[in-house]
């Protein structure tokens, strides 16, 4: 990984500038690991779609249970996955920002260190924004916004589960507008790209026809999206929880790598 202080001085303010402009940084320098660490935690995920391919048949009913069934059953594997590389790349984050050179063993090892804790507070933030979201959407976002850096107060600072909720909460406490139009317009590119493979199978959609290359090539460049999505989110939070750590407690990325020795 590079070297580069993404964040020379300790913000004074959460600013949806500053969240946007130190993750890609940060992510644009390490775009490589990042996305390979994540690639490696998910080789299992992976492994299952290579073998849904290649029994895949040509027909129109087998391409479209493709799409909806064996990338949904993908994804779900992909998810528990991620929690290794969110760990690892909470790590790597902190690390670079504190423009120290951190190695992909590195990061592997921290995230497997904090994987129960990041297990334990990912289930019970997803269980709530699930509960928030049926309730009326509106408390699942709030709930989200609340908890967005619940896995980097985990892994960095190891309180246990609900405490690291409590902590979350407490850190982004007044700053959930700034947090939300960030992550919107996050979202709105991951949305765009999200949008380019499905052009692909879109004749399968609409009552056509379509090649077995174009459903391959959709596997594929799907796959590259939600790795690098995956990747930038947690990027994303692990600069929001360093950002933070610097307003609330005057604490900046240098002092928190500390904290890993």
């Amino acid at each position: 990984m590079s070297r580069y202080r993404a964040e020379p001085e300790l913000a004074e303010d959460l600013t949806i500038g500053s969240i946007l402009s130190n993750s890609f940084r940060v992510f644009g320098a390490n775009f490589l690991p990042f996305t390979m660490i994540t690639f490696l935690c998910w080789l299992p995920a992976v492994g299952y779609l290579v073998w849904r391919l290649s029994v895949l048949g040509t027909g129109r009913q087998e391409i479209l249970m493709f799409m909806a069934r064996d990338m949904g059953i993908f994804a779900l594997l992909a998810m528990p996955l991620s929690f290794v590389a969110q760990g690892a790349m909470v790590y790597g984050t902190v690390e670079f920002m504190a423009g120290n050179k951190v190695s992909m063993g590195d990061s592997f090892n921290r995230g497997f260190r904090s994987l129960l804790s990041v297990l334990g507070a990912s289930f019970l933030v997803g269980l709530m924004v699930f509960a928030g979201t049926l309730a009326c959407i509106v408390p699942g976002v709030i709930a989200a916004l609340m908890f967005f850096v619940a896995i980097p107060v985990a892994v960095i600072e190891s309180p246990g589960v609900s405490e690291s909720l409590r902590r979350s909460r407490e850190m982004t406490e007044g700053y959930k507008k700034t947090l939300f139009l960030a992550i919107i317009i996050i979202g709105m590119i991951q949305g765009a790209a999200g949008a380019i493979p499905r052009t692909l199978v879109n004749p399968a959609l609409n009552g056509g026809d379509v090649s077995m290359l174009n459903v391959q090539i959709y596997a594929v460049v799907n796959l590259l999206i939600s790795l690098i999505t995956a990747a930038l989110n947690a990027v994303v939070a692990a600069v929001v929880y360093t950002l933070l750590r610097g307003i609330r407690d005057n604490i900046d990325a240098a002092e928190l790598s500390e904290i890993f020795r």
